[in-house]
């Protein structure tokens, strides 16, 4: 059984037998499926409309894994590792047991009111060497152009791969081009 909750973008999942969550299946909504109307599902395909933008966002449901959800961080309210002469803000994440592996999508960030240019950013997914971010996984696609106060959306393209399982990586936020290779320590 699936439940929406449009409040928090969230379809959860639910054991028919006790009626209680199935914390593995449930999975987050696209951040562009942030006003969700309705949902329909025909046991691979979960179909969720959205009111605002009038689009029908699919998500498998077949084997659903959320790979890693790391919201709730501290808000960064001093920015100067964003101006330095090595300007990064890096942050771990470890990807769960489904021996599958994970495919990286999308990662969010939310600025607050000021908002960068749309080439001001590069942002990197990277090998973790001892605790620090190390060889770049793949770089991820900005967004056209950022918004305020809003989660911006970063997409995985597919030279991400496939995620080794329990395994840390890093996402990289840098200003300007990404480092070459190896990660500067």
């Amino acid at each position: 059984m699936w439940a929406l909750d449009p409040y928090d973008g969230k379809v959860y999942a639910y054991k028919t037998a006790d009626e209680s969550r199935d914390t593995d299946k449930g999975f987050d909504l696209h951040p562009d499926n942030d006003d969700p109307k309705g949902m329909w599902g025909d046991g691979e395909t979960m179909y969720v409309t959205d009111l605002t933008d009038d689009k029908l966002y699919l998500y498998s449901i077949v084997g659903v894994n959320t790979l890693v959800k790391n919201t709730g961080q501290a808000l960064l309210t001093n920015a100067a590792n964003l101006r330095t002469a090595t300007p990064a803000l890096a942050v771990s994440f470890t990807t769960g047991s489904d021996s599958a592996g994970y495919e990286p999508d999308y990662y969010g960030f939310r600025f607050g009111s000021s908002v960068p240019g749309s080439s001001d950013f590069t942002v990197t997914l990277n090998e973790d060497d001892g605790g620090e971010p190390s060889m770049v996984v793949c770089t991820l696609i900005n967004p056209a152009s950022y918004a305020a106060d809003a989660v911006n959306t970063f997409t995985a393209p597919g030279a991400c791969g496939t995620l080794t399982v329990s395994t840390t990586y890093f996402v990289v936020m840098t200003r300007g081009p990404p480092p070459p290779g190896r990660w500067p320590t």
